[in-house]
């Protein structure tokens, strides 16, 4: 299917057009991506919009999404929802999206978990090749927290502590191939530690 740049002949960036048409929203820093189709202009009929979290209930992008649907339809003039399809580190609620209609009517959570690092190192979920990007909603650092009776309170400690204990530490992520499991994964081959991954069965859940 034929691509078409969202940028006008002028240069402008028509933000609504791009939100009524795109087929994905992106909470987190990711490539642009060019629309699928040729309906720019058109506008949605004011049905039900439904936007697809890959990711866990109650989880980073669970809240993000819900925060814009709260706000959205004051905008779009017509509701939108969201809906939890988690599963696949995000590849099932991904491939969803891919497989509906290119109308406006479904779009997607975004994030460089299941819209970047699967693609490239799995070869699974779908990426810039197959989605466009509508915006940015949000982006925020990642960041480590470990209980207040830990043998450690930062982390240079935290790195001694577990070079002095070999595979007791303990870190705990959504998934493999999630932006906290790759973080984690360069700490450990930067300092050289060992430790056990626990991953958990929703973004939100420890």
């Amino acid at each position: 299917m034929k691509k078409e740049n969202p940028v006008g002949e002028k240069g402008e960036r028509n933000e609504k057009t791009l939100a009524q048409d795109g087929v994905v929203l992106q909470p987190s820093l990711v490539g642009p991506g060019y629309l699928h189709g040729n309906s720019l202009g058109r506008r949605l009929s004011g049905e039900t919009i439904l936007l697809v979290n890959p990711g866990g209930a109650g989880g980073s992008s669970d809240l993000t999404m819900r925060a814009v649907t709260s706000v959205a339809a004051d905008y779009l003039g017509q509701p939108v929802i969201v809906q939890i399809k988690a599963g696949g580190g995000g590849a099932i609620g991904t491939e969803f999206v891919v497989r509906a209609a290119p109308d406006g009517y479904t779009l997607l959570s975004g994030a460089p978990n299941w819209n970047s690092i699967l693609p490239a190192v799995e070869g699974i979920s779908k990426g810039p090749d197959e989605l466009a990007a509508v915006c940015r909603i949000n982006y925020s650092a990642g960041f480590i927290v470990a209980r207040s009776d830990a043998p450690f309170k930062t982390f240079k400690e935290m790195i001694e502590w577990a070079k002095a204990n070999p595979g007791k530490l303990v870190f705990g992520n959504s998934g493999p191939w999630g932006i906290a499991d790759i973080d984690w994964k360069f700490i450990m081959h930067k300092t050289g530690i060992k430790s056990r991954v626990v991953p958990t069965t929703e973004a939100g859940r420890p």
